[in-house]
């Protein structure tokens, strides 16, 4: 009986003890189980967070709202402790969230920490429950930042299901090591070893080893609890491997997702910079969001400086759109358009540019982005005026007499045949003369072809300025000048034959070695009259000419006199 009774005590003794370090261990344990489970969340949330932050980033720059709205929904739907995503910029505008059609309010009044290089974790009380708020800076905050909110309430109740499913398994362990115990004391011999083996299998991490029951008593309830317990982990840690093999499955798909992407970006790039002519993308808000190397070239800008400006203001330095802006019309219309303009380059050149514009449409059918594209037409324009300016010269200079400048003699007869229509048509006066340069020949013999030609100009400008501005003149061939008098009776054609006769008379031609030469003329007057045929009044004035040569020469003769 005593022994018995020191049996007895030695057990409450012994289970007392266990019991009361157990206690002390279970609320060690849930302490700091807690906190680690609260880390652990926080880690994840973090992760999460900046995930979020490297997947945005691109998207941000490149102001692509739809691409980042969808993905923002995508990474809603990897976590269901996750409550909402937001993404603002560097002024805490709202630029993507996952609420729907309308911002709550109650979120607005987040401030991010004066250290916005790093991330933050914001305890935050909305109409809808404590919320833990993720916030990550993006481009060190010059970008904006990424928020990834969490439900305080769930992530509380995880970690205490968490930590109490814990403590009941170490609640469940020291009832059995109490049980133990017990067994231990009756009986210390049989069980031991194989329990001591068994326990170190599991210790070494081999969960499939068992306890043989030896007894239908407590031992073998032990051995079999032992057994179900040593089960029960292993399916634990069956279903762990299994969650950690399908993690790290998802983590390679978002890897591959994640490359795939980059190629494609570096695949749209490489076009983008193939591209040699000037090349950018404009917003809503007419800014430039990128620029080929091209464009930074023509412009004498780089793309950082050109990035982020407003097309007019780097086109014209104005403040507002152009007249007639393409961007505009292909904005509004959404169809493609092109316009031509002169533009001055960063050297002071001018050059000619065909700006050509295409919408970029969205699943809408809404114009988001307008692409402009520029070709210098210089060339082209330059090549265009000269030719036609070409054009304008050799018109010329089928009309005009290369010695004088005066009209040749195919414009002379045109012009002639029209004014003998028109006199004929409305029975006006017509006159014409024929003026041919005396002792030309001997001019040449005596002073050289060169002494020559100089005199047929010199003469030329004489005869010209001895002209009313309605009369017409030109180089009727070699030393002879035609005039033509519109509105002119014979008369009057007489008068104007004898001041050019005196004119050319008193004139001195200057050679260039200064000797000074003297020539006359001889010329010939006709009348329409009743004539129809140019070639008939020509005739007669040229016969009046010739008959002024063969009476002396410096003198003017009228066909019919």
């Amino acid at each position: 009986m005593r022994l018995s009774s020191i049996k007895h005590k030695f057990l409450l003794v012994t289970i007392g003890t266990m019991l009361l370090f157990g206690s002390l261990l279970i609320i060690l344990l849930k302490n700091t189980l807690h906190e680690k489970l609260v880390h652990e969340i926080q880690k994840k949330g973090l992760f999460m967070s900046n995930h979020l932050t490297d997947m945005t980033e691109k998207l941000i720059l490149t102001e692509n709202n739809i691409l980042l709205y969808s993905m923002i929904y995508e990474f809603l739907k990897t976590d269901s402790d996750i409550i909402y995503i937001f993404v603002e910029d560097d002024k805490n505008n709202i630029i993507a969230h996952t609420f729907g059609d309308e911002f709550p309010t109650d979120l607005l009044a987040i401030h991010i920490p004066p250290d916005i290089n790093r991330s933050s974790i914001m305890h935050i009380g909305t109409k809808d429950g404590n919320i833990i708020d993720f916030a990550r800076p993006i481009l060190e905050g010059d970008a904006g930042f990424t928020h990834i909110g969490i439900s305080e309430q769930s992530m509380l109740m995880s970690i205490e299901n968490i930590t109490n499913a814990v403590l009941i398994m170490i609640t469940i362990a020291l009832l059995l090591a109490c049980i133990f115990t017990v067994l231990l004391i009756n009986r210390i011999i049989r069980p031991l070893p194989e329990l001591a083996k068994a326990a170190r299998k599991i210790g070494g991490g081999d969960l499939s080893v068992g306890v043989e029951v030896m007894t239908k008593d407590e031992i073998g309830e032990l051995a079999e609890t032992f057994n179900s317990m040593t089960k029960g982990l292993k399916r634990s840690r069956d279903e762990l491997v299994n969650a950690n093999e399908w993690l790290e499955e998802e983590i390679r798909e978002r890897r591959i997702t994640e490359r795939t992407l980059g190629r494609s970006l570096t695949f749209l790039n490489s076009i983008f910079d193939s591209i040699r002519d000037p090349f950018i993308i404009i917003d809503k808000r007419f800014r430039i969001i990128m620029v080929n190397d091209e464009y930074s070239e023509m412009k004498g800008m780089t793309s950082g400086e050109l990035t982020g400006q407003t097309c007019y203001k780097i086109m014209y330095e104005q403040d507002q759109i152009c007249d007639e802006c393409v961007v505009s019309k292909t904005f509004d219309s959404g169809d493609p358009c092109v316009k031509e303009k002169e533009v001055i380059l960063p050297d002071g050149s001018t050059a000619w540019l065909e700006l050509y514009t295409y919408p970029v449409i969205d699943d809408d059918g809404k114009v988001t982005h307008v692409i402009e594209y520029t070709r210098n037409v210089t060339d082209r324009k330059r090549s265009e005026a000269e030719k036609k300016e070409l054009i304008t010269r050799l018109e010329e200079l089928s009309m005009e007499d290369d010695l004088t400048g005066l009209l040749n003699r195919r414009a002379l007869m045109d012009i002639l045949d029209l004014n003998l229509q028109t006199s004929r048509r409305y029975e006006h006066e017509l006159s014409l003369m024929i003026c041919d340069l005396d002792n030309l020949k001997t001019i040449n013999d005596n002073y050289g072809h060169i002494a020559g030609d100089l005199t047929i100009r010199e003469a030329s400008k004489v005869l010209k300025s001895s002209l009313r501005a309605s009369d017409v003149i030109g180089r009727y061939g070699g030393d002879e000048f035609m005039v033509i008098l519109p509105e002119t009776g014979i008369k009057g054609a007489e008068d104007l034959a004898e001041r050019i006769r005196l004119e050319m008379q008193r004139a001195t031609i200057i050679l260039k070695d200064g000797t000074e030469i003297n020539t006359t003329v001889s010329i010939g007057v006709a009348a329409r009259n009743d004539i129809e045929s140019p070639d008939e009044l020509m005739s007669m004035a040229d016969e009046a000419m010739y008959v002024s040569k063969r009476t002396g020469r410096n003198r003017s003769f009228t066909f019919g006199t």
